[in-house]
């Protein structure tokens, strides 16, 4: 039997079909993969970057409030807590402020509400400042 022979069988013919079929669908999985992995990778580097800018929001307004409203408080003794709560307020819409309107998207898809989330952060990093 010669190879034009064996080429031109039926059996021949489906081993081939199939062969190319089961290929086809292994480059169709591939791709499939690849653009999940592409989408999954982009997604967390959008967050990582929103979470980053959200950060350094914090950071700038908590400085921004001290400087300008809480520094000058304590210097004449009228720190008290109705200020603390108002530099509270003020840090927050700050640091609102500075945000993107995609940043502010992003984060609340994945940590819920932004303003909590921000007064946590302000809180924190308040205490961190004293200790």
């Amino acid at each position: 039997m010669n190879i034009l022979t064996i080429l031109d069988t039926e059996w021949f013919n489906i081993i081939i079909t199939a062969v190319a079929l089961g290929v086809a669908g292994l480059i169709t999985l591939g791709f499939t993969t690849l653009k999940a992995w592409i989408t999954n990778k982009i997604k967390n580097e959008n967050m990582q970057n929103a979470m980053i800018a959200l950060s350094e929001a914090v950071h700038a307004s908590v400085l921004a409030v001290q400087q300008t409203f809480v520094d000058q408080l304590k210097k004449d003794g009228k720190f008290d807590k109705d200020n603390q709560v108002e530099a509270l307020t003020k840090a927050v819409e700050t640091a609102k402020a500075m945000l993107s309107a995609e940043t502010i998207k992003l984060v609340e898809e994945h940590v819920g509400n932004l303003e909590n989330w921000i007064r946590t952060q302000i809180e924190a990093l308040i205490k961190s400042m004293k200790g």
